[in-house]
């Protein structure tokens, strides 16, 4: 048995196998993937059904049905046992891309990213990344997709990035869970920005190092006055603003001047936050009382 990536070839001696690895060459590489699955031997079997799953999912062959073929269906297709599946299926819903569902296939998730993000902040706190660092990489990039947004909107785009606008303008901050709310419009509105820049590299970063800072922002619990809010929503509006005139220029300083102001607000509610927990911490473990000998000394 010969295996080239995910294609078998059975040969039963040298002259067939070369016959037959010509044969395989010539045939396009859609055809051969509709008429049998396969997984590479060389790894350990659950481990290379995942990454072949994996594989046909980018290149879209179940967006019809947004699931997997169901276990026995696979079973089937890869001539493999159920256990084999079932791991398999467990590797791709541990990072993010499915979500088992009971007697179907399993679920492809819409957004691929969150995964991506919890393997990120992972690598990026084994190598001590601080949080400066991920907003100076977007100062970067950020300023040079407004400017593709501003060349490429249309006004369908730009009328939606309006709405988004209001939608943050019209949040009432005193409402529970207000703050989680605003943050996450906040996120919404990077990324639809960065959706119009027509570049798809981009898109995809823009929505990690977003996703991660606002990641940080929610478990760190920083603080931000509601001044700050209303800061956010009318530097948003000066990008929406430069985008509708057509203007990269502007809509890139419009950029770079809300991530500055950005980027020092989240260095206060850091410090503010840190300063809160240096008081809160004597309150929230007191020291144990001491006895009578203690205090006489």
């Amino acid at each position: 048995m010969v295996y080239l990536g995910t294609i078998s070839v059975c040969a039963q001696n040298s002259t067939k196998r070369h016959n037959s690895i010509a044969v395989v060459n010539k045939m396009p590489y859609n055809d051969l993937m509709k008429q049998h699955h396969t997984v590479s031997r060389l790894s350990p079997l659950p481990d290379s059904l995942a990454q072949d799953l994996l594989q046909r999912i980018l290149r879209g062959e179940f967006d019809q049905s947004g699931m997997l073929p169901s276990e026995r269906q696979l079973q089937t297709q890869y001539a493999v046992s159920r256990p084999v599946v079932r791991e398999a299926i467990k590797l791709l819903s541990a990072r993010g891309i499915v979500s088992p569902s009971n007697g179907v296939g399993a679920l492809i998730n819409d957004n691929l990213s969150a995964a991506t993000v919890e393997s990120l902040m992972l690598l990026f706190h084994q190598q001590q990344v601080r949080l400066s660092d991920l907003l100076a990489t977007r100062v970067i990039i950020e300023p040079h997709v407004a400017s593709l947004a501003a060349e490429h909107a249309s006004d369908a785009e730009i009328a939606a990035l309006y709405d988004a606008c209001a939608d943050m303008r019209a949040l009432d901050m005193s409402a529970p869970d207000a703050g989680i709310i605003y943050n996450q419009l906040n996120v919404d509105f990077h990324v639809q920005l960065a959706r119009l820049s027509r570049n798809p590299v981009l898109i995809t970063l823009i929505e990690l190092l977003v996703g991660m800072v606002w990641r940080h922002e929610r478990t760190s619990n920083l603080i931000h006055s509601t001044e700050r809010y209303v800061q956010t929503a009318n530097e948003h509006q000066a990008i929406v603003d430069a985008v509708t005139t057509h203007d990269p220029y502007a809509a890139q300083a419009a950029m770079a001047d809300h991530l500055c102001t950005t980027k020092y607000q989240l260095q206060v509610g850091t410090i503010l936050n840190q300063r809160l927990q240096a008081i809160l911490m004597p309150l929230q473990n007191p020291l144990p009382e001491q006895t009578p000998r203690q205090r006489d000394g």
